[in-house]
């Protein structure tokens, strides 16, 4: 019911008297422009090294990540950021009473937030929040199966997302015919295999997990 509520909701600032209008633009306008100048903030911390403090939080948090400038993105986030400028000017001059006007600011620095925030940290957040390593696991794979608990989504929409191996679900234990290779991860309630059926053949972690809080562990048939 949240989500029909809040479409309904939305409809609502299309009427609010002047004075509240009037407070929630200032509310969008500080609030995305300080999200903004942190975007840029950290942007600028990664491929300046400065300060050294922040910097070394962003490595740590997407370590490998590239320090070298990505012209067309910075292009496009300065292109984004001028918008918001552009778009704070208009409102500043727009006097003129509107059924839609409350909603701009809103609308256009929310959007506006998540574009920059893509554009310009795309990279990190793929590394941070990715899980590549699996592909680089499964490429070495000779056979184009591997088994996953049926009760493991998470894992098997992961290994959908970056690879092209054949996914053969199983419910208490694999078949032995359907694959020799078995792919759990180490904090699922079904982790546990049968140790005298599986060989452990590596554990994997993904890149930010500096902790291996999550390791994706691959076996192969004895």
């Amino acid at each position: 019911p949240i989500v029909p509520l809040a479409v309904i909701a939305a409809f609502g600032l299309l009427f609010l008297p002047k004075i509240v209008a009037d407070l929630l633009d200032w509310f969008a306008l500080s609030l995305f422009t300080f999200l903004g100048f942190v975007v840029w903030f950290y942007w600028i911390a990664l491929y300046s090294g400065l300060p050294v403090e922040v910097f070394a939080n962003i490595t740590r948090a997407a370590p490998g990540i590239s320090t070298v400038v990505n012209v067309n993105d910075f292009i496009l986030g300065v292109i984004i950021s001028l918008f918001w400028v552009y778009l704070i000017l208009w409102r500043l001059k727009f006097i003129h009473p509107n059924i839609w006007r409350p909603v701009v600011l809103s609308a256009g620095g929310l959007g506006l937030t998540w574009a920059l925030l893509i554009t310009l940290w795309g990279p990190a957040l793929n590394i941070n929040r990715g899980y590549q390593n699996i592909q680089a696991l499964l490429e070495f794979l000779p056979e184009e199966t591997i088994c996953i608990h049926r009760d493991d989504k998470k894992l098997m929409a992961i290994v959908a997302a970056h690879s092209k191996t054949k996914i053969v679900p199983f419910n208490k234990s694999p078949n032995k015919n359907s694959c020799r290779h078995l792919l759990v991860r180490g904090n699922s309630a079904y982790a546990s295999v049968e140790k005298q059926t599986w060989i452990k053949l590596s554990d994997t972690y993904r890149k930010s997990d500096s902790k291996n809080r999550e390791p994706f562990t691959l076996y192969h048939r004895n």
